[in-house]
């Protein structure tokens, strides 16, 4: 496995992974994603550094949202606020 790349085994044998940044630098990923049947959302953030101990993290819910590229962007926003007010 490449050293900068780690792979995490998630159900029915799909793989995920996550490039870690470089020294003294903190990665922001977010996922956004609606549901049509119960027209809810979330908002997922995780900030972490270049070991992958994570510095910050949250998941935010919400209704009345009205699709999934909504989500995402929210999601986006939400991301670069903790950014900012994390400096």
């Amino acid at each position: 496995m490449d050293g900068n790349k780690r792979l995490q085994q998630i159900g029915r044998g799909r793989q995920i992974s996550w490039i870690p940044p470089g020294e003294n630098v903190i990665k922001i990923n977010v996922d956004g994603s609606y549901s049509t049947v119960s027209k809810s959302m979330s908002r997922d953030i995780a900030a972490k550094d270049a070991n992958g101990d994570v510095k910050c993290c949250a998941v935010l819910k919400g209704k009345d949202k009205s699709s999934s590229l909504q989500c995402e962007l929210e999601a986006i926003l939400a991301g670069l606020t903790v950014a900012t007010d994390k400096g």
